[in-house]
């Protein structure tokens, strides 16, 4: 039998129960009840089921969301800290140590239970997580989704990749904020030394992205504290500063309210931490006291339940709507006051109530002579924190307002896993900083193989939220001599919109032609001065602004969209005015030769006229005198009028027939990109698109797409789509097709399957 099953037995036959709480304590008391009646034969069984209802259910909590990293990459992501895992209540975890009383006995059992691994919680793995540890994001990403909501649609984000915060401390952000309160009033004594040496124990394990605030506080006020640092020397010398205790004020002191203003005032500062140091990811809070409040009403162990709450919401002022939402575990760590016997249990629940388990809470204590336990303490906080998720989501879309609504839950799971979400609450970015997402990647892919050109055009390719609505998409390119910031930490709205003004102004806007979900083309303007670089490597320097969110893609100089580009090619005028005079001047000299030897005169003769000479424009010369009429053999046979183009079968063409003058663009290639990839179709085969992996080439995992949803083909030299009789209909450029009939693609058209939207490129 385990340790915890014959604690949950001993508890079985106790006479005078404790209070119980929680999933395992309403099992001790069924258990006990049972044991009256029947005899403890028959609770073997409950024993066990005893044990395994030690732990809740599984629980994710946001700990956090961290846009700071995406606003100077370029990239539109967001960091967020995810606590995973079953606890149970700090009741539960001290239930082998008996009724609680003041005895070192008992003090002692509390106090290792507490500090042993995971007394109030389990930590789990990340659904989809190999046994070894290592990220699996492929196999992550079935499980965990985050949903953030925009105009009233829940858009989901794209799981981009997943780290445990113990093996991540060397990244950028990656720390935690500690406000250490120190109890100093008289009823402390000598344990004040204690409650130093347990301070000093944080600042001695402190990571290096940790930061710390040291506040002190007597009977009847906060004192000055150190403001937010990470020097450990200067922390250090701050801790020593609190040299004594203050004296008591009398039989009543408002622990709640000096706690809960202390936490208020500390967190406050952190956000004015200015250049000092860098604001970490995560944050908690420490109290280090007696408990001790007297006979003050208002510090009684309810409220401080409502404190603990308070502070895992993680908003700590109601009437500040733009402070970032950021829950607070709180870790008490009690000194008790033996000696006060009719303020020892008041003490101890007030202590033990102000932890929330469920957010990395918890709760310790240090009796007289066991301050060698400092470092215990500090290494199952640690220890706790370590197993936190770090995961990085791709967001595309954000709502054009401060408060954002976002939701984290888990499918597919052999287990059910209670989400999170923040629900209208401030992320602490300016959404109309927030970058484009833009498929880097993919565009300039496209225009390597082809090399935009001023007065050409271009295709951006990107997960946009303007849909078929090209008139937001902007694009602007940089001219060659133009800087570009480093970051984007100190830029503004009115320096964004200071260039893109200047940028209109200097003629470098490029007009959009068409747009879809994810691409934009553009005309670009007719201006050289957009081309970076050398003869036969040139580059431009492109940023896309959404006009209605006011949303850049990335403008630092690391970041920015960077393509290949090339001189303009010559137009037909010029190839012909170069080409005609050097063919023109060989038509002359042709001549010469022709008099020089007739001697400047007519033959006569059978031998028939000069021939006409040829101009620069291919057509022969007007003939200078009347022509002999040709003789004709027979008549000639007329050549059949060509077919109109359409699709192949006799289909008619939705786009009608083109001009008889306009010759057929042959395409040897069309590739289809989209969300779930790159596509290529070559003549001589069908392509088809569904769910289907049997039959499909192009398969899309998505409920609203049928098993073959589509088929593709190059066929003449053009691109066609049919629709297969799909309940969800086949869209060209946002029109539906007619099911079975064979439709034209042109370039740069957007085909949908479904809710997939691709675009075309042909070759």
């Amino acid at each position: 039998m385990t340790d915890q099953a014959q604690r949950c037995r001993a508890r079985a036959t106790e006479a005078t129960p404790a209070r119980e709480t929680g999933p395992s304590g309403a099992c001790a008391l069924a258990a006990r009840r049972l044991a009256r009646g029947v005899g403890l034969a028959a609770v073997a069984g409950l024993v066990m089921l005893c044990a395994g209802l030690a732990h809740a259910a599984p629980t994710a909590k946001i700990m956090r969301i961290d846009p700071r990293a995406s606003m100077d990459s370029g990239v539109p992501l967001i960091s967020m800290v995810v606590d995973l895992s079953e606890w149970r209540s700090t009741s539960d975890a001290l239930a082998g140590c008996g009724t609680p009383n003041s005895s070192n006995d008992y003090l002692d059992c509390a106090a290792d239970s507490l500090e042993r691994g995971e007394a109030t919680y389990k930590p789990l793995k990340w659904p989809g997580e190999p046994a070894s540890g290592e990220p699996d994001i492929g196999a992550e990403k079935q499980n965990a989704q985050l949903l953030v909501t925009v105009d009233g649609v829940d858009m989901p984000a794209e799981y981009t990749a997943r780290t445990r915060w113990g093996k991540s401390k060397d990244q950028p952000g990656v720390g935690t904020a500690y406000l250490i309160l120190i109890d100093a009033s008289g009823s402390m004594g000598g344990r004040l030394d204690h409650a130093k040496m347990v301070a000093k124990a944080f600042i001695d394990k402190k990571d290096r992205n940790d930061i710390f605030n040291i506040k002190a506080f007597n009977d009847i006020a906060v004192l000055p504290g150190s403001g937010w640092l990470n020097d450990a020397n200067a922390l250090r010398g701050a801790i020593d500063s609190v040299a004594k205790t203050s004296a008591t004020q009398g039989r009543a002191r408002p622990l709640f309210n000096l706690i809960k203003q202390a936490t208020i005032d500390g967190f406050s500062e952190l956000g004015n931490v200015g250049q000092r140091v860098e604001t970490p990811m995560h944050q908690a809070l420490i109290v280090l006291s007696d408990g001790w409040a007297g006979t003050d009403a208002s510090s009684a162990p309810p409220l401080a339940i409502e404190l603990g709450n308070y502070l895992a919401k993680g908003i700590l002022d109601e009437n500040n709507l733009t402070l970032p939402r950021m829950p607070i575990p709180v870790v008490s760590v009690w000194f008790p006051v033996t000696a006060m016997e009719e303020f020892f249990e008041n003490s101890r629940e007030f202590m033990k109530n102000l932890p929330v388990p469920s957010v990395g809470g918890g709760f310790f204590l240090v009796r007289d002579g066991k301050e060698n336990r400092a470092g215990n303490i500090v290494a199952a906080v640690k220890r706790r924190f370590d197993q936190m998720h770090i995961v990085k989501w791709k967001v595309a879309c954000l709502q054009p307002n401060l408060n954002q609504t976002l939701k984290l839950a888990f499918i597919r799971t052999s287990v059910n896993i209670a989400g999170d979400s923040f629900v209208n609450a401030p992320l602490g970015v300016d959404p109309t900083l927030w970058p484009l997402d833009v498929n880097v990647e993919e565009t300039t892919k496209a225009a390597s193989k082809d090399p935009i050109y001023p007065g050409g055009k271009v295709q951006i390719y990107g997960n946009f939220c303007w849909g078929n609505d090209a008139q937001r998409a902007e694009l602007y390119l940089i001219p060659k001599n133009q800087d570009l910031p480093e970051t984007i930490k100190n830029m503004t709205v009115e320096d964004a919109k200071s260039l893109r003004d200047s940028l209109t102004k200097g003629g470098f806007r490029g007009t959009a032609i068409k747009s879809g979900e994810n691409f934009v083309e553009f005309q670009l303007p007719d201006n050289e001065k957009f081309l970076t670089g050398k003869e036969d490597n040139y580059t431009a320097r492109i940023i896309v602004l959404d006009g209605k969110s006011k949303r850049f893609s990335a403008v630092t100089q690391s970041a920015v969209i960077s393509v290949k580009a090339k001189k303009p090619p010559m137009s037909l005028v010029t190839m012909l005015l170069i080409g005609g005079g050097a063919f023109g001047g060989t038509v002359i000299l042709l001549l010469l030769v022709t008099v020089f030897r007739s001697g400047g005169k007519r033959r006569g003769g059978g031998g028939g006229p000069p021939p006409r000479p040829v101009v620069a424009a291919g057509g022969p010369a007007p003939a200078p005198f009347p022509q002999p009429a040709p003789v004709m053999p027979g008549p000639m046979p007329m050549a059949p009028a060509p077919a109109p183009m359409g699709p192949p079968g006799g289909a008619p063409s939705p786009f009608g027939a083109p001009p008889a003058a306009a010759a057929p663009q042959m395409v040897q290639q069309a590739t289809l990109s989209g969300p779930p990839g790159m596509f290529p179709i070559t003549p001589g085969r069908e392509v088809r698109a569904g769910r289907d992996p049997g039959t499909c080439e192009i398969v899309l995992s998505e409920p609203r797409v049928s098993g073959t949803h589509a088929t593709m083909k190059i066929d003449g030299g053009q691109l066609f789509v049919r629709d297969e009789g799909s309940n969800n209909g086949t869209f060209v450029n946002g029109g539906r097709i007619q099911a079975h009939v064979w439709t034209p693609v042109g370039q740069g058209a957007s085909v949908k399957f479904g809710p997939i939207e691709f675009s075309v490129r042909l070759e």
